[in-house]
């Protein structure tokens, strides 16, 4: 029995019946480039995310619009998550208070800081996260 990705057949053959890999379908499906096109959404996000000094976003915060997101998540994907109207996946996030609505308590502490925020819009919403500690950062 021959490997699913090889043949012997002359169009799959260097011309001396050797044979050279093909794509072809397996159990799993098509076997192919495991690297997916970007996503033009996300790649929209993520180019308009920018750090933005917390007093910058004070008017959006007391009109109830800033959303904080948990360090360990994805800023981008949360975006958009909310750009998509993905109810189940920020409402799993939301009852863990992973993503949530800014607090007096956190506006404050970020206001005495100075704090500088990673931030993106996603009318009417405006997400941000703190930036990860340089130990966290992973290398370019």
């Amino acid at each position: 029995m021959e490997h699913p990705r090889t043949s012997t057949a002359p169009w799959g053959s260097n011309g001396a019946g050797t044979p050279i890999t093909k794509m072809t379908e397996l159990e799993e499906g098509p076997v192919a480039d495991t690297k997916e096109p970007p996503d033009p959404l996300r790649t929209k996000l993520n180019r308009e995310t920018a750090k933005i000094p917390w007093i910058e976003l004070l008017r959006f915060f007391a009109q109830g619009r800033v959303v904080c997101i948990a360090p360990e998540l994805d800023l981008v994907e949360i975006a958009a998550f909310a750009a998509e109207d993905s109810a189940e996946e920020l409402g799993d996030l939301m009852a863990e208070r992973r993503v949530a609505k800014v607090t007096d308590e956190q506006a404050r502490r970020w206001l005495a800081t100075g704090a500088l925020l990673w931030t993106i819009v996603v009318k009417p919403w405006v997400f941000v996260q703190e930036p990860k500690p340089a130990t966290e950062q992973k290398p370019l």
